[in-house]
């Protein structure tokens, strides 16, 4: 449902300008910390695909019953759409309803999806110095490697459970294994389900050092 009439759009710019949009990015860290995720879309729509843990609270209902899914007017609540038209109004919506920490996702579902697909970064495009490095080389990997790359931090992927918790909220996370393939992108999966800024190096190590990047002695 994105075929919105002329009246329809403005009334959604003037109701954009009125709220706080959330950076497509940042939804999954919001999520983790709590925030409510609301899908004002269609329940067809949302069955193709939503935000996870996001409650579908249509939009032309929505007034009539967000008291009874949300009470808590001091939450973080999140609404979004398709494109950022109805999930903007929505917050509006919220906002006059007394709700004092709305959001509405910039660019709706479909820029978040594009956001998670950014799950890798090319190894020139890196700098080690501005980011949280993170080592996923298996243990084998890592014990016969005198190198890793400057300030990483080594955990064992096979732990990824145990240690988690312990890495970076507000961080860009830039991790790698051996190659960049199956460890790396079973890390990143983990990492992003639970809302941190995760990407892991195109071609692991071994691409970083084909790049030239810098590599020092663990």
């Amino acid at each position: 449902m994105d075929h919105h009439d002329p009246e329809f759009l403005q009334r959604a710019a003037e109701a954009r300008s009125r709220i706080t949009l959330a950076p497509p990015e940042q939804v999954d860290a919001l999520r983790a910390h709590g925030a409510i995720i609301i899908d004002v879309r269609e329940p067809d729509e949302h069955v193709k695909g939503h935000v996870l843990g996001a409650i579908n609270l249509r939009l032309d209902v929505l007034t009539d019953i967000i008291l009874a899914a949300v009470p808590d007017k001091d939450a973080t609540v999140i609404c979004y759409c398709n494109g950022g038209n109805r999930g903007g109004i929505g917050a509006d919506t919220l906002q006059t309803l007394g709700y004092r920490k709305v959001l509405s996702i910039a660019g709706g579902f479909r820029a978040y999806t594009a956001s998670k697909l950014t799950r890798s970064l090319p190894a020139n495009a890196i700098d080690p110095s501005t980011v949280y490095v993170l080592d996923v080389r298996r243990e084998a990997d890592y014990a016969v490697s005198n190198e890793s790359l400057p300030g990483a931090h080594w955990k064992n992927p096979e732990q990824l459970v145990d240690w988690t918790d312990s890495l970076p909220q507000d961080q860009t996370i830039v991790l790698y294994c051996v190659r960049g393939g199956a460890v790396s992108n079973s890390v990143v999966d983990a990492l992003q389900a639970k809302g941190l800024q995760a990407r892991y190096i195109d071609g692991g190590i071994e691409g970083w050092k084909a790049a030239g990047g810098e590599v020092v002695a663990k």
